[in-house]
């Protein structure tokens, strides 16, 4: 069996210009990093999982989610309309310009596992710029 880097497969699905293959790691990633939050608070924050953070995710996450695949999958690939992505960006932005005023770390979890759940936001970011940049050269 081979041994592959973590990173090389991460730079091989985000510089892709599959469009197909870039839409699925988007989905992986949005998959992934909702399910690291939540083992993430079950795991080492167990007191903040209630029904206020069950509504936050059902109230908050998932329309947001909705609305990517929305813009993402129906308007940018297959309408060809790369600009239906900012509005999407511009509310990813504005998240992560925004104080939180109670942020969540998890300081007793690996390094690695810190280091992942911090920057998933960055490709979560990064995917649908990279898509919307590969429709707009193609036209």
């Amino acid at each position: 069996m081979k041994n592959t880097n973590l990173l090389k497969v991460i730079n091989t699905y985000l510089f892709t210009k599959d469009l197909k293959r870039l839409w699925h790691f988007y989905l992986f990633t949005l998959i992934f990093s909702t399910w690291l939050e939540l083992v993430l608070m079950l795991k080492y924050r167990p007191q903040l999982l209630n029904v206020d953070l069950l509504l936050v995710i059902l109230l908050g996450l998932l329309p947001l989610y909705a609305f990517s695949i929305y813009c993402i999958k129906y308007h940018a690939i297959e309408k060809k309309r790369p600009y239906w992505i900012l509005p999407f960006i511009f509310i990813l932005i504005f998240m992560q310009l925004t104080d939180n005023p109670n942020p969540i770390k998890y300081p007793e979890a690996h390094p690695f596992i810190n280091f992942i759940a911090d920057n998933i936001a960055l490709l979560i970011f990064a995917v649908p710029l990279r898509i919307m940049l590969i429709i707009r050269n193609k036209k």
